[in-house]
């Protein structure tokens, strides 16, 4: 916990699917199957686009006024479906990707867009059974292939992942989502080299690949070569300046660092492409943080704590907060500022169970009882001596 802690129960694949929208999905090849009637393919780039934007209000204005004159165009609901998801509007979100899906009952970006809705909200039942069963229907659409390896890792069926990757590689071995599929369902299992060697293979397929470049950058990042997951993480966030959690990943890696500035750039980029995202929110709030912007610091914890309130991580950061702001923070004394550190690490405590986490926050409330010591002698001292000019 060198840096900040994230959330330990997040879903990291089904918090970032469809953070930006795309013809293809966040990361598959698909035919192309146009619905769009004439002029509406413009009024849909101008939903993309807004949508990257964050003007959400935009591009739900372009996509209503599209499937009010063509009711068959699913791209324009699978953007619906992205702006509800966007604005924390599940069942408006679930309903638009469920009409894509009546429309085109194997595309990809709709299948995605539902299982990460149900993994978000720990419905897994939902999204297996989903995943499953189209996998099953559409057995020659790789994609949702790679799609349900995914939702079988989420519950931890590897040996079923397996055979579905295995499968899915008959018909074609070079398909780069399978296989990125499989090495984290790999690296789950602690199967470290096969992992890396599947990686390998991956980016040798395709060395720009968004995908396959993060996850090599995560195995790098946790080995401790940082310029190495710097050099993968910045290939695919240049692949796909849209892709939020190759700007995460970036931009943790710039924390990491101490380049706060570049982070912070990369943060709110994507905090306007995928507001609903913890982690994004929790990353930011470290950014301001490290800059010493602790009201805007403060209100980005705080939404992450009502996003994920059982999140105890979020009270060690807002802990460290306040015990490096002290007198600094807005409209608290340096009092008032340790206690509620103080405050923070005692509630971190008493979620955690790691002896080595509740190591480094008990070493924090050592020296904030030793800081928190001093400053009230130092007020008794100024009081007695206000209170007696002369002595």
């Amino acid at each position: 916990m060198s840096c900040f802690a994230l959330p330990k129960r997040s879903l990291w694949s089904a918090f970032f699917a469809l953070a930006a929208l795309t013809d293809a999905g966040d990361a598959f090849a698909q035919p192309v199957r146009s619905s769009l009637g004439a002029g509406q393919a413009s009024t849909y780039s101008q939903a993309q686009a807004a949508l990257h934007e964050g003007n959400l209000d935009a591009a739900k204005s372009a996509c209503d006024s599209i499937v009010r004159a063509n009711s068959r165009a699913f791209q324009a609901y699978i953007c619906l479906g992205i702006v509800a998801d966007r604005q924390g509007r599940v069942r408006a979100a679930l309903d638009a990707y469920e009409r894509a899906l009546a429309i085109v009952p194997d595309h990809e970006a709709a299948v995605e867009g539902l299982i990460a809705l149900y993994l978000r909200r720990d419905q897994r039942q939902n999204a297996l059974s989903l995943a499953g069963r189209l996998a099953t229907r559409w057995s020659d659409n790789l994609a949702l292939q790679a799609l349900y390896i995914r939702t079988l890792r989420e519950v931890r069926r590897f040996d079923q992942a397996w055979q579905v990757t295995r499968e899915a590689l008959r018909k074609d071995e070079r398909f780069v989502p399978v296989l990125v599929e499989i090495a984290r369902v790999a690296l789950a299992q602690g199967r470290q080299e096969l992992a890396e060697s599947i990686i390998n293979q991956a980016l040798k397929i395709d060395d720009g690949s968004v995908v396959a470049n993060n996850l090599q950058g995560e195995v790098f990042a946790k080995r401790g070569a940082l310029q190495k997951a710097l050099e993968h993480f910045r290939k695919a966030a240049d692949a796909d300046p849209y892709s939020v959690e190759a700007l995460l990943a970036l931009a943790t890696q710039y924390i990491i660092g101490a380049n706060y500035q570049e982070a912070l750039a990369l943060l709110e980029r994507s905090i306007k492409l995928a507001p609903q995202i913890p982690e994004v929110r929790l990353a930011l709030a470290e950014a301001y943080r490290s800059l010493g912007q602790w009201a805007k610091a403060k209100r980005a914890y705080d939404l992450v704590l009502f996003s994920l309130p059982q999140s105890v991580e979020v009270h060690y950061n807002l802990g460290l907060m306040y015990m490096s702001a002290g007198e600094n923070f807005p409209d608290m004394s340096k009092l008032e500022a340790l206690t509620q550190a103080q405050r923070e690490f005692e509630l971190y405590l008493q979620g955690v169970s790691k002896p080595s986490d509740k190591e480094i926050a008990q070493a924090n409330l050592r020296d904030l009882k030793r800081q928190i010591d001093r400053e009230r002698r130092r007020i008794e001292r100024e009081a007695q001596s206000s209170s007696n000019p002369e002595g």
